[in-house]
């Protein structure tokens, strides 16, 4: 007996790291371009519980700034010969690319991965009157933005809903979500782009108005709110997407089985309901793998979107 479960806890170790050693040696490093306690931090983390639970050793590098800019650089251009994902939503990574710069270039990163999509809300202050749909469409005046940066995802969103809707309104950029919020609360800007899960206490106290989900589907933890679909705007968004981009020394091999973690934990309903309930995250699983078709679509949309808006893609 005792042979016998020696025999199987040897063949178990050598599997595992035959898997994992084709992947890293040294822990995957995740890269975001925000600060701690954001969306993306959410995200990265439901994360970091997939690769632990397959054997895969992975830390956190928080490198804001920039819309997002500073850590799309580190990760596009790093000669390091270690595994670097880079976290980052799609819209953000292709307007970057149709700007004129020799910074990066989307080739330099390396699709692994769709996680999914996260509905977002558009929120105005407490002493705002505009505290509904109605009143955002009804609105002929000039509104602040704050959003986490310019080109990033909730910069381009909100740019996307203004433009569709054909209103106007001054952009104020910060280094990320959560440091929005206590100029949003205040009333020192009137209104921004942020995620449900920073969103619902504050609407539920009274210090935030939730006016609309930019999505086509109502949120759970506040099933009042209206989506933008229900009044015929869904061409005034469109769906807030991550995925994990390599470092260019990451070899096919090495994506190819990260991908195949993430394609087999999201087959999984619990592991669906974990992103949905922790990071607001709606996993896609028949769309996991499909990150050309996504990104070539993501294209097309923005430079569409820079016709409307010439600004998103004028160099800082």
């Amino acid at each position: 007996m005792f042979i016998k479960r020696f025999f199987v806890s040897v063949v178990a170790v050598i599997m595992m790291l035959c898997f994992s050693n084709a992947i890293a040696r040294d822990p995957i490093k995740r890269v975001i371009g925000c600060v701690a306690g954001g969306g993306s931090d959410r995200i990265v983390r439901e994360a970091q519980y997939i690769l632990q639970n397959a054997g895969i050793p992975s830390v956190i590098e928080f490198r804001p700034g920039a819309g997002g800019e500073v850590a799309v650089q580190h990760v596009a251009n790093s000669k390091d010969t270690g595994v670097k994902l880079l976290l980052a939503a799609t819209n953000n990574i292709t307007v970057r690319n149709l700007r004129p710069h020799d910074v990066y270039q989307f080739n330099n990163l390396q699709p692994v991965v769709y996680l999914g999509y996260v509905p977002l809300l558009l929120a105005t202050s407490r002493n705002s009157n505009i505290k509904t749909l109605d009143d955002f469409l009804k609105n002929q005046r000039d509104l602040t933005l704050g959003s986490s940066g310019v080109g990033s995802g909730t910069h381009l969103a909100g740019e996307m809903i203004f433009s569709y809707t054909k209103k106007t309104m001054t952009h104020i950029p910060y280094k990320g979500n959560s440091q929005i919020m206590p100029d949003l609360i205040s009333g020192r800007i009137d209104s921004s782009i942020i995620f449900p899960t920073q969103a619902v206490g504050l609407v539920d106290k009274g210090d935030l108005n939730a006016v609309a989900v930019i999505g086509s589907r109502r949120v759970d933890s506040l099933p009042g709110i209206p989506t933008l679909d229900e009044r015929n705007l869904s061409g005034a968004y469109r769906k807030l997407m991550y995925v994990f981009y390599a470092s260019p020394g990451t070899s096919t091999q090495q994506i190819q089985e990260i991908a195949q973690i993430f394609s087999r934990a999201f087959r999984d309903p619990i592991t669906a309901q974990r992103f949905r309930n922790n990071a607001d995250m709606e996993i896609e699983p028949e769309k996991v793998l499909d990150t050309v078709h996504i990104m070539n679509e993501e294209f097309g949309i923005y430079r569409r979107l820079a016709e409307r808006v010439p600004s998103i893609v004028t160099r800082e």
